[in-house]
């Protein structure tokens, strides 16, 4: 595995199509330069603007995201679209596209996402997502291409 994280996110409902999100992540990625894994910490802050056709939702998220490897902080803008479908009340299949802005010393887009995954309902406000997502990372020295499968936990407030 290439890389492996948790999440535990809160989101709070705005206005009818708006959601504040908080989250917070813990990754474990292979160093394939050094060997064994890198430990990463992560806060987040979400804002996601969802619109509903039939079964179908089309959202889009700008994500704030300030993460500490090591010792090295590394502050991102993150931008999501995604379309969900909505097979039953407790299974929902999504696909999404994510690019990643670098600020620090890049000040450039540096990475992209895409996801399919699948959410279980468990309760009106607990559910748990399950992945798969391809990475790729470019503007960098060494090109890099991770594959991703994730869980998480989500409730919301």
């Amino acid at each position: 595995t290439d890389k492996l994280f948790s999440e535990l996110e809160g989101n709070y409902k705005l206005l009818k199509d708006f959601t504040f999100g908080v989250a917070y992540r813990f990754n474990q990625s292979r160093n394939y330069e050094y060997g064994g894994f890198d430990y990463e910490h992560r806060i987040c802050l979400d804002l996601d603007y969802e619109l509903d056709v039939n079964d179908f939702e089309f959202s889009i998220r700008t994500r704030y995201q300030i993460g500490r490897e090591l010792l090295e902080l590394e502050t991102l803008n993150r931008n999501k679209l995604s379309a969900k479908y909505k097979f039953s009340d407790n299974f929902e299949p999504s696909l999404s596209f994510e690019l990643f802005y670098q600020f620090n010393q890049q000040n450039q887009f540096n990475r992209s996402r895409t996801e399919l995954s699948g959410k279980f309902k468990i309760s009106d406000n607990q559910s748990i997502k399950a992945g798969y997502m391809f990475e790729n990372k470019f503007n960098r020295k060494n090109l890099e291409h991770n594959h991703i499968y994730f869980i998480n936990y989500n409730i919301d407030l």
